[in-house]
């Protein structure tokens, strides 16, 4: 997160809901997961690992340029795509 501007806004397909997407808002540098009107914290583990508040893990997953283009649930589980 370091280095980004203090609000920016990344939109992710939804690991429950087809036609709903997951926001993901950078807020001076603290990243904020919304669904619908609730919104939580996300806390950074380790590299791309990060976790819920329910201690639930998050990886993010890259590209070839280093480019985030988007998350699992699980290591090796079903990628959700960066729709932004």
């Amino acid at each position: 997160l370091k280095g980004s501007p203090s609000t920016s806004k990344r939109i992710y397909e939804h690991y429950e809901k087809s036609d709903e997407s997951l926001d993901l808002l950078i807020d001076n540098q603290e990243l904020v997961a919304k669904e619908g009107k609730a919104a939580f914290p996300i806390y950074h583990e380790r590299e791309d690992i990060f976790s819920t508040v329910e201690s639930a893990p998050i990886y993010f997953e890259r590209n070839k340029k280093d480019q985030i283009v988007g998350y699992r649930l699980t290591p090796e589980g079903v990628v959700f795509k960066k729709l932004d």
